[in-house]
This record gives C-alpha cells, sequence and structure tokens, in this order.
C-alpha cells in the first residue's frame, strides 16, 4: 500500500477571496509551516503598516473553524479542502 505524503488539491484564499491558489499539503507538516508556505504564493503582506511581524490563521471552510498552527496537517486537511488565510488582529493596544 502506498502511503500519501501530501494532502492534494487545496485551495487557500486570502479573506477577500479575491487571491486564489491551489496546493499540496505535506502530511507531516505543521499547519504553521503550510500557511508560511502559502503567504508567498498568495502575495500577502508580511509586516503591518507599522513594520511589526504578521501572524496568519488559516479558516478550515469544511470544519467551520480555526486551525491550530501546530496541528499536523493530515489531522486537519483531507483533499480538496478549502482555507481561508487571515492575519492575526489584536484589538487596542499600548500607547
Amino acid at each position: 500500500m502506498i502511503q500519501r505524503l501530501f494532502v492534494p488539491n487545496v485551495t487557500a484564499t486570502d479573506l477577500t477571496g479575491a487571491k486564489r491558489v491551489r496546493a499540496k499539503a505535506p502530511m507531516d507538516s505543521t499547519m504553521g509551516d503550510f500557511i508560511q508556505e502559502l503567504l508567498p504564493r498568495l502575495r500577502l503582506p508580511s509586516q503591518d503598516s507599522a513594520g511589526r511581524a504578521l501572524t496568519y490563521h488559516a479558516r478550515v471552510n469544511r470544519l467551520g473553524r480555526h486551525a491550530h498552527s501546530s496541528e499536523v496537517v493530515s489531522s486537519v486537511l483531507v483533499e480538496n479542502d478549502q482555507i481561508t488565510l487571515h492575519p492575526n488582529v489584536d484589538a487596542g493596544g499600548v500607547w
């Protein structure tokens, strides 16, 4: 029996849905690592307007929840899944 190394045909979009890519996700990768691989392909910014690093999260549409960055791809994604990437937003701030 051949064991798959990737979850095929994962569609990733930005929050607006305007940017979209298809990818194959490494089964043994963490969701955090997979998200980092997708950011340049989606041409999403790595910093906010003040120059602070942005952290992105993925919402798995099929599950109706966000995947934790430490979760393993094989435990979260299945073939033809759709995920939406969005930056973490911290409300408020220190003045």
